[in-house]
């Protein structure tokens, strides 16, 4: 069998994107022909390579508060290495990042964010840029990746920041880059 005739050919599976640990586990699906796998990580200056897992996952080493791109690739009985799949991104910081709203949104707008996988709960926060309010809504134990408030906010500017919280680890996420969105 040639190098060219299986490998890895779909995205890896991955069990989070975005992680309160900095130790996360990569998977990804099983390769027709290949018998072990090796995994290559790349944060631009650091790269970390595993070769000769047998299983198709990998625990990384700690890895800090990050984002990284990885690969994987499939090895044959006879030692052929199949392609590297195309890059994935995970972030092991915790850091979720904000969805919407974006640009303009109505009174009530639904906010939105991304899963962190680890987090038993979020922290919202809102704030009035226009008026210089801090936290016109906070709230402290959002237990989903949105929330739609139940008062209407005012026209004018405003940003929110979502934390990601665990209740069995005293790790949280660093605040979401601040969102900016319009009320009109």
């Amino acid at each position: 069998m040639t190098a060219a005739a299986f490998g890895v050919t779909a995205t890896p599976t991955q069990t989070q994107l975005i992680s309160l640990s900095p130790t996360p586990t990569l998977s990804w699906q099983a390769s027709a022909g290949g018998i072990s796998y090796d995994v290559y990580l790349f944060n631009g200056r650091t790269a970390i390579e595993q070769t000769g897992l047998t299983a198709t996952f990998w625990r990384t080493p700690n890895l800090g508060a990050e984002e990284w791109q990885w690969w994987v690739r499939s090895i044959d009985s006879a030692g052929n290495a199949g392609p590297w799949n195309d890059a994935a991104t995970f972030d092991s910081s915790g850091r979720a990042i904000g969805l919407s709203p974006l640009a303009t949104a109505n009174p009530t707008p639904t906010f939105t964010w991304t899963e962190v996988f680890g987090a038993d709960r979020y922290i919202l926060q809102v704030d009035n840029l226009t008026t210089g309010s801090s936290q016109v809504i906070r709230e402290n134990a959002l237990g989903t990746t949105n929330y739609t408030p139940n008062t209407t906010l005012a026209a004018g500017s405003y940003r929110f920041w979502v934390k990601a919280l665990s209740n069995n680890n005293p790790i949280a996420g660093f605040w979401s880059k601040g969102v900016d969105f319009t009320i009109v």
